[in-house]
């Protein structure tokens, strides 16, 4: 059932779709540049170029400069600095490798369509959505390369390749803090299996990877070397951030003067009474992230799943759902997040065992995606900063179909961890 489909010879039709894929992709890269340029909306870049200017100046992180990432974002920072030295040459270097990290996670999920029989056009529908509805996002931050990463970490994990898997994880991890949250998803079925003692070894594998990554940091300056990991405890509440959302639509539309807005730790984020007495409380939500671990773990254990093929590609499904429940419950929403979500999807959608619920997830994706684009508009030019309604509705209404998606993959991991669903072949299951 699961032969790669890579040693077949590829057919007429697929050439030809593979190659319109390539060619709208890069018509779309260079009209995304363009506009980028024209609007000088390149965003962060201007951060990472100073950051990799201290660095080069011989400045460390933490300790003698502020920096709010895991140590391995640097190197994506630098690489650029040292190809452009001057601004403007930053901008086009910086963009031309996130380009080429996108490519490298098409790459890899296009590989892992063909290792689990999906079809490939609904990953080339997947990564032209990406492009066109993040635009600037794949251009002007850095989310691409931790995505990618945990792609081909999922890739290194569907062929058995399980250190390297959670190397890379961990790789992810150090780049962006957010990886963290899916090791654990890749230790379930060690657990469910009762395989303690490889639980044990990939998980110290992640933990030796980011030790290592850690230890120059930790040489310089042991009280700083953690500094991006308490930078943002102190933070409000994000005004993108699904909590946000609820407080500005009740502040718009029925409780004037129930938040207002101030700008710290690089965002825009609301404060008053209500927001600064929730702002506190939210890293318990994050609980809700670890209950749905522990749900999903038992019901694997009880519905005793044998074939470790099928275990390990539900991995996929499990990982996005836990993405999207812990950006459900965070103080922070940035519409960079929207690559992670898009990019990632796929992995849930040819998971699934059920052609219908493929469907109706890529249905609400597109819906999400058109939202994410329209949220980046009401942002910069409605004013959501401002308070403006429309901005606000927008906003609120992504926000809702993010919850909408998140109920539809915890309601997809649920059946697929049904008894009943152990031999349902992914091919034969057209409705529920």
């Amino acid at each position: 059932m699961f032969e790669p489909l890579t040693r077949w010879k590829k057919t007429d039709r697929e050439q030809q779709m593979l190659f319109s894929f390539v060619a709208i992709m890069i018509l779309l890269m260079v009209v995304i540049l363009a506009v980028t340029a024209i609007q000088c909306r390149w965003s962060d870049l201007n951060n990472y170029y100073s950051n990799a200017g201290d660095v080069l100046h011989g400045l460390i992180p933490y300790s003698e400069m502020k920096f709010e990432y895991p140590p391995l974002a640097l190197v994506f920072m630098i690489v650029p600095r040292l190809i452009a030295e001057d601004l403007q040459g930053f901008y086009y270097a910086s963009a031309l490798l996130s380009y080429l990290f996108f490519v490298i996670g098409i790459f890899f999920m296009l590989k892992i369509a063909d290792e689990v029989e999906q079809p490939r056009s609904r990953i080339y529908v997947m990564a032209l959505g990406t492009l066109l509805f993040t635009n600037i996002f794949i251009v002007a931050r850095n989310d691409v390369y931790p995505t990618v990463m945990v792609i081909i970490s999922i890739w290194f994990y569907l062929r058995k390749s399980y250190g390297l898997s959670f190397a890379m994880m961990a790789l992810g991890t150090m780049t962006k803090i957010y990886p963290v949250i899916l090791i654990p998803v890749l230790l379930i079925p060690f657990l469910a299996k009762k395989d303690w003692r490889n639980a044990a070894k990939y998980l110290g594998i992640s933990a030796t990877v980011c030790f290592l990554i850690e230890i120059p940091f930790l040489i310089a300056d042991p009280s700083t070397a953690f500094a991006y990991l308490t930078y943002h405890s102190a933070r409000g509440i994000q005004i993108e951030s699904i909590t946000a959302s609820f407080l500005l639509f009740l502040n718009a539309f029925a409780c004037p003067g129930l938040v207002t807005v101030n700008f710290g730790y690089g965002s825009d984020n609301i404060a008053g009474a209500t927001a600064d007495a929730i702002a506190p409380c939210m890293s318990i939500l994050m609980a809700a992230v670890f209950v749905f671990l522990i749900w999903i773990l038992v019901r694997i254990h009880r519905a005793r799943i044998d074939d470790w093929r099928r275990l390990t590609l539900l991995v996929g499904l499990i990982s996005v759902t836990t993405l999207m429940l812990f950006i459900s419950v965070n103080k922070v929403y940035s519409a960079q997040y929207a690559i992670w979500i898009l990019m990632l999807l796929p992995l849930a959608i040819m998971a699934s065992s059920y052609e219908n619920w493929r469907r109706r997830l890529l249905a609400i994706s597109l819906i999400y995606a058109v939202l994410c684009m329209l949220n980046g508009f009401a942002y910069i030019y409605l004013g959501l900063p401002d308070l403006n309604p429309a901005a606000v509705l927008i906003v609120f209404l992504r926000n809702l179909v993010h919850l909408a998606m998140t109920a539809v993959l915890i309601y997809m991991c649920w059946l697929e961890t049904r008894p009943q669903s152990i031999n349902v072949k992914m091919s034969d299951v057209t409705a529920i």
